[in-house]
């Protein structure tokens, strides 16, 4: 019985970095008899199977999902796999050598949690604009210090998907959940939307569970950031989808209302644009767009009778 698997969502990979990411696998301390490996093809436009050679990995599989979207490929990843521990890696995701042995490491010793990640590096293609050092959280930099975890929801360190580790029993909970509404494939990527927050609510499941979350500084992986994501318009959009997806999630979760969103009043908001008010061009675009964003989903949740007045 393996240990723990590894899925790899991809949608027409970029073939450089797609290697860093099978090269890093290729040289995980864990045995490789105690980790699966499936590489979820998100109807690339030519199939994976015909171009990638796994055969390295004495269990690895390649599963086709013909509807594009984040959310599908990794409720394909968790029906193909077995483990009780699955770890979430995207195609330009470098883990560590000894990630997967540490990620077993700790669930064994922190059986209390249901999802946990660690520290995540931004690698740029070339060197990003002055300004854009502002946003690197919505690249998913993360920098853990010490061992951070929680299950309450308002002190809980929520992982973000690049290389988050979940139980199966989160996973399956998530599963449960999404068939039962739909709406909640709306919160992660499909095609070239950038929504994000499916990860979020994934992680929240464990929550859901009475299981906790956690940070880890013994983990530690790359993200690896091309060229075409270091420019105001992607970030202006990326910012917009992520406000979307936010607010998305807070409508389909209005348990963790009060927690998850306390800061998103009034006030908090005005301190908010006079920061960045005085701040530079970029900063107007992105917060001025980013608001036009909140008021045109809320505008639309409300019409659905998502959200409350």
């Amino acid at each position: 019985m393996p240990r723990i698997a590894v899925i790899l969502c991809t949608r027409n990979p970029r073939p450089d970095y797609l290697e860093r990411v099978l090269r890093a696998l290729r040289e995980q301390t864990l045995p490789r008899s105690q980790w699966e490996f499936c590489l979820v093809d998100s109807a690339s436009d030519a199939p994976l199977s015909e171009v990638l050679g796994l055969l390295w990995h004495p269990s690895a599989q390649i599963v086709r999902v013909e509807q594009p979207g984040l959310t599908p490929a990794r409720l394909a990843g968790f029906a193909a796999t077995t483990a009780d521990l699955i770890v979430l890696v995207d195609d330009d995701n470098v883990l560590a050598p000894d990630y997967l042995e540490q990620a077993v490491a700790i669930g064994e010793q922190y059986t209390w949690l249901g999802a946990w990640g660690g520290n995540v590096q931004l690698i740029f293609e070339e060197e990003p604009p002055v300004w854009l050092h502002r946003y690197r959280h919505l690249l998913a930099e993360r920098k853990v210090y010490q061992i951070r975890w929680s299950n309450d929801y308002l002190h809980a360190p929520v992982p973000c998907g690049a290389g988050m580790v979940v139980r199966r029993q989160v996973a399956e909970a998530y599963r449960r959940a999404t068939v039962e509404d739909p709406a909640r494939q709306e919160l992660d990527r499909s095609g070239d939307s950038l929504l994000s927050d499916g990860d979020t609510d994934l992680a929240l499941m464990a929550c859901d569970l009475g299981l906790g979350l956690g940070a880890f500084p013994m983990l530690g992986l790359q993200h690896l950031i091309p060229a075409r994501r270091l420019t105001l318009d992607y970030i202006v959009e990326l910012h917009a989808a992520m406000i979307a997806s936010g607010l998305t999630l807070r409508a389909l979760r209005p348990e963790t209302e009060d927690e998850l969103f306390a800061h998103e009043g009034t006030l908090p908001q005005l301190r908010r644009w006079a920061h960045w008010w005085r701040g530079s061009r970029e900063d107007r675009i992105i917060q001025r767009t980013g608001h036009e964003a909140r008021l045109d989903t809320l505008s639309r949740l409300y019409a659905q009778g998502l959200l409350d007045d």
